[in-house]
């Protein structure tokens, strides 16, 4: 493994469940998240849409974190 590659396993590892964190503290509360996502990451439950501790950390992550320049040089590789 290739210390890139270490560095994210352990970074993936402390943002494993960042969206609990959101969820709980009502962070994303009134966003309009697209149907896609909606579709990717919540799963139905007794009726219920649930995970959206899942939904959270795909947004934040995506959208807001800020992310190192070795790891978004590494996204935008794998993107392209």
């Amino acid at each position: 493994m290739s210390n890139i590659e270490y560095q994210n396993v352990i970074l993936a590892g402390l943002l494993h469940d960042i969206g609990k964190f959101l969820q709980r503290s009502e962070y994303y509360e009134g966003h309009e998240f697209d149907e896609v996502d909606r579709n990717n990451f919540l799963k139905e439950t007794d009726g219920k849409q649930s995970h959206y501790h899942a939904l959270y950390s795909y947004e934040f992550l995506l959208n807001e974190f800020p992310w190192p320049d070795f790891i978004n040089d590494d996204r935008k590789e794998k993107i392209s």
